[in-house]
């Protein structure tokens, strides 16, 4: 019994670890849905431009517009688009990350495409 409960939890680790190797192995840096729930608070700048695939397509500088979002700290907004994909980040005075938010275009699945080829 003992010896069972060892290989099955050898198993679970080994399927585990599978998983983690390969999202390791196929990330690409871009402007995904997994990239954007990777980007962090306290990230700088340059990892944010790393993971998004690089520089931003706007900056507004918020602190020149006389924004009141300065007053909480905030002095960038940057703003990443390409292919339907568009992301947001706010940035402290120091380059630091502190929200994004954005997504992507949904694309149509199979089944959607099927639908519309029958005419449903």
């Amino acid at each position: 019994m003992r010896k069972r409960a060892c290989l099955w939890l050898a198993g679970v680790a080994l399927v585990g670890g599978a998983l983690l190797l390969t999202d390791r192995l196929l990330w690409q840096p871009g402007l995904t849905e997994a990239n954007l729930r990777r980007l962090r608070p306290g990230m700088t700048l340059a990892e944010a431009e790393a993971l998004l695939g690089g520089p931003a397509t706007e900056t507004i500088d918020l602190k020149a517009e006389g924004s009141p979002l300065v007053q909480m700290g905030i002095r960038w907004q940057r703003h990443w688009r390409a292919e339907g994909a568009v992301v947001d980040a706010q940035f402290f005075a120091d380059g630091t990350v502190m929200a994004a938010g954005g997504g992507r275009r949904a694309r149509p699945g199979p089944l959607s495409r099927l639908r519309s080829l029958l005419g449903w």
